[in-house]
């Protein structure tokens, strides 16, 4: 069960949460102490250094701790997460600091969202097929069976609005 959780990590990447909020944190500061929520996260899971399940919970846990605020989709350091950073991120190699600079520098500022749906009429309702697709690799595919379109729609728009939740939901269940 350990393997599922820390898939999708690079040998030398980091599955502490302790250790993913300073990093998060640290590349907010370097690049201008605010940046896009979809751009951080593409740029984290392109180094392969944290699965998309820890940065999830590491980015909610830094949202709650009152490191980072979260607006419009974009996150901004707080002067709390400042001083994180300046007490222990000099723990990170030279080589993972520019790893990640390196894909936020390479990231687009839009791009399309990673969570997609499909709906289709069934006998007696309609089946919602909800889709999280991370760079090459899909970490959830989940169908559903909703009473009618009205309910199928509002289902598919929520998991749209934010797809981490349910993920983390999910495996939070069964694990």
């Amino acid at each position: 069960m350990q393997e599922n959780i820390f898939a999708g990590v690079e040998p030398g990447g980091y599955h502490d949460p302790a250790t993913v909020r300073v990093l998060l944190c640290w590349l907010l500061e370097q690049c201008g102490r605010q940046m896009e929520l979809s751009r951080l996260m593409r740029s984290v899971q392109s180094t392969g250094l944290v699965n998309y399940f820890t940065l999830c919970c590491c980015l909610d846990q830094l949202r709650q701790g009152g490191l980072v605020l979260e607006e419009e989709g974009v996150l901004t350091l707080t002067a709390k997460g400042t001083q994180a950073v300046r007490e222990l991120s000099s723990s990170f190699p030279p080589s993972v600091r520019e790893a990640l600079l390196e894909a936020a520098c390479k990231q687009p500022e839009q791009v399309e969202n990673p969570a997609s749906y499909t709906l289709m009429p069934g006998p007696n309702g309609v089946l919602v097929r909800l889709t999280l697709q991370e760079q090459d690799y899909c970490p959830m595919e989940l169908t559903l069976y909703t009473p009618d379109e009205a309910s199928a729609k509002q289902a598919a728009q929520r998991f749209v609005e934010n797809p981490a939740l349910l993920y983390q939901a999910i495996l939070e269940q069964l694990m």
